[in-house]
């Protein structure tokens, strides 16, 4: 029976790639064995910026990884443009409490 979890080590970042495709990439014990390895690792690592969860074949979004990490590049990028972010880094750098019930535009 072939692994259930299998871990890619990107250098920056490690990869958990969830293999059961029988069964449509339902967790099970392995992968969240192979999860808990992954973040036991990233801890002892200084180099590991991020741990990535993802599937095989078309059941976990059906996308790559390289066009999801597009995807969270891009929903990064509209959710710091938002009016609460600007309200919160202008809080955040006014060493205030921020105030999200009037959002701020970004200056």
């Amino acid at each position: 029976m072939p692994a259930l979890a299998c871990l890619e080590d990107k250098d920056d970042r490690l990869v958990v790639v969830n293999a059961n495709t029988a069964q449509r990439n339902a967790l099970m014990p392995e992968y969240y064995g192979g999860l808990q390895g992954a973040l036991a690792l990233a801890g002892r690592e200084a180099r590991t910026t991020s741990v990535i969860l993802c599937g095989k074949g078309g059941f976990a979004q059906g996308r790559s990884l390289a066009h999801q990490m597009d995807v969270e590049r891009d929903a990064m990028a509209a959710a710091l443009a938002s009016p609460e972010a600007a309200e919160g880094i202008d809080a955040f750098l006014s060493k205030r409490a921020p105030d999200f019930g009037k959002p701020r535009t970004r200056s």
